[in-house]
C-alpha cells in the first residue's frame, strides 16, 4: 500500500511500423498482425479480387485468374458469350490484362483481352463441313490440291479440289473431274501443219494423242508427227 504502480503501454501492431507497412503496400497487399504480443508474426495479405493468400514477414504470392475473377478488366463473359475459351497465361496478381479468348477447335485464332476472330481452314481441319470429315482429305485422296478460299469461320463448305497440273479442273465440296488434253500446247503436230486429237482426255489416259495430216495428204500417227503421203 502506498507504492507507485508500474504502468506499461499496450502492445502495438507491428504493421504500424512504416517499413513493415511499406513492404505490403508496395505489393498491393495489406498488413495484418494476428497477435500484437508476439514479435515477428506480421503478415502481408492478398486483397480481392486476388485469391486469398498470406505470407509472414514478407510479400505474399497472390493469384488472380482473370478468366474467373470478377474485376475491372477481367474477362467476365467476353469469351464464353462468343463460344470461346478463356486462358490466363500468368495468374500472378501483378500480371493484368493478359487473358486471351481462344477459338474452339477445329477453328483457330486467339486475341488478348477481347473476343477472338476465328478462322476455319476446311482443307486442314477435320470437321463435318471439311474436306476431311474423319476418313481422310477428299482432295488429297484423289491426288488433287485442296483450297479454302475463305477462312472465315462462318463461311463453310466452300473448299475446292483442284486438279494437279498439267490436268485441269476444279470442284467445290468434292473431288474434281480432271481433264488432260494432250493436244494443248502440243507442237509436234502443229509445227508440221497437222491436226492434233486426243480421243480420251482422262488424266489416266496418256500418250494416246494423234497427229493427222492435212488434206489432200493422208496419214496419222499416235504420239508423234505423222508421215504424210498424197495418193
Amino acid at each position: 500500500v502506498g507504492a507507485l504502480a508500474v504502468c506499461t503501454a499496450p502492445p502495438e501492431s507491428e504493421c504500424s511500423a512504416a517499413g513493415v507497412e511499406r513492404v505490403c503496400a508496395d505489393a498491393g497487399q495489406v498488413c495484418a498482425d494476428p497477435d500484437f504480443a508476439v514479435d515477428g508474426n506480421w503478415e502481408c495479405v492478398c486483397v480481392a479480387p486476388a485469391e486469398a493468400g498470406r505470407e509472414t514477414m514478407g510479400a505474399a504470392s497472390c493469384v488472380l485468374d482473370e478468366c474467373t475473377a470478377g474485376c475491372a478488366g477481367c474477362a467476365g463473359t467476353t469469351c464464353s458469350d462468343a463460344g470461346q475459351a478463356c486462358e490466363d497465361p500468368d495468374t500472378a496478381a501483378t500480371s493484368l490484362h493478359d487473358w486471351s479468348c481462344v477459338c474452339a477447335p477445329p477453328q483457330t485464332g486467339a486475341a488478348v483481352a477481347h473476343e477472338a476472330t476465328c478462322s476455319l481452314n476446311e482443307c486442314a481441319a477435320v470437321c463435318a463441313t471439311c474436306a476431311n470429315t474423319g476418313a481422310g482429305n477428299v482432295c488429297v485422296g484423289a491426288g488433287q490440291r485442296c483450297v479454302d478460299g475463305n477462312l472465315a469461320a462462318q463461311v463453310t463448305g466452300d473448299w475446292t479440289c483442284e486438279c494437279a497440273a498439267p490436268a485441269t479442273g476444279a470442284a467445290t465440296g468434292a473431288a474434281a473431274s480432271c481433264t488432260l488434253d494432250e493436244c494443248d500446247g502440243n507442237e509436234a503436230c502443229e509445227s508440221e501443219g497437222q491436226t492434233c486429237h486426243d480421243a480420251d482426255t482422262s488424266p489416266a489416259s496418256t500418250s494416246d494423242w494423234t497427229c493427222t495430216c492435212a488434206l489432200p495428204s493422208v496419214g496419222v500417227a499416235t504420239a508423234q508427227t505423222a508421215v504424210c503421203t498424197i495418193d
